[in-house]
Order: C-alpha cells, then sequence, then structure tokens
C-alpha cells in the first residue's frame, strides 16, 4: 500500500479487506466488498497529526472496453481488465482507500464547531462555542 502510505503521515493498521466475487442475474461478474484501516493525518489548520479510521465499500463489474462500460448499470462501478483478462485487487482496494480519504483532513477538536461567520478567528469561535467541544481526554 505505497500509495495509501504517501498520502497519509502514517498507515497505524494493516488494512482490513472482504472481496466477494459473484455472477448477478445479467451474467455480470460482480466483485463487492469492504475495506478498513486506520491511518493518520495532518490536520490542515492545526498542523498536528491525529488517528483517522477509513472505511470503504465498493461494487465493481469487470469490463474490456468502453461499449461495455456503458452497457452497465448504475450499481456497478466499472473496473478495467489488463490483457490477460486479470484485475489488480490490490491496486482496486488501495484506490478506494485513496478515494476515502477527506480532501482537507481536520483533527476532531477543531471540527466539532462549525462556525457560521468565516470572519471570526479561531480563538474566538472556540471561545464562543467551549460548551459544544468535548475533548477525549
Amino acid at each position: 500500500m505505497e500509495r495509501v502510505a504517501a498520502s497519509v503521515v502514517s498507515v497505524d493498521t494493516d488494512v482490513e479487506c472482504e472481496i466477494s466475487f459473484a455472477i448477478d442475474n445479467q451474467r455480470l461478474a460482480v466483485i463487492t466488498g469492504d475495506a478498513k484501516v486506520t491511518v493518520s493525518l495532518e490536520c490542515q489548520r492545526c498542523g498536528k497529526s491525529f488517528t483517522h479510521h477509513v472505511h470503504t465499500t465498493y461494487c465493481f463489474s469487470p469490463v474490456k472496453n468502453d461499449d461495455q462500460v456503458e452497457a452497465l448499470p448504475e450499481a456497478y462501478e466499472p473496473i478495467e481488465v489488463n490483457e490477460f483478462g486479470e484485475i489488480d485487487l490490490q491496486a482496486l482496494v488501495e484506490d478506494e482507500i485513496i478515494l476515502a480519504l477527506p480532501v482537507v483532513s481536520r483533527c476532531m477538536i477543531l471540527n466539532t464547531v462549525k462556525c457560521p461567520r468565516r470572519t471570526w478567528s479561531l480563538v474566538n469561535c472556540l471561545k464562543r462555542h467551549r460548551s459544544q467541544i468535548h475533548l477525549p481526554y
């Protein structure tokens, strides 16, 4: 999971992954599953590292060309097979984990307070909403 490791401060647990393979009523191959991992991210507000639990689910159907992509039901995401008709399952899971990461990471202490007015400074905002902040310690 090199690409996941490059996207986060650290990968704190092994990836727990479940993958199922089936043929649906339309005789399409279907790959479903989920993946879980705990990572450390850098808060974009305070710069400190915090723990983030990633959980993602997926539902794919292998395709060879664009015509097959167009024919897929909306419930399935297309996944292209290589020239040997194979799918790189590790890359599939890694892609889904990366897509599940937040675009802008913020630690929960600062994320619990959502100010309607962006002109307040963070300190004033925290003072105003101190009763809503739940510290884990």
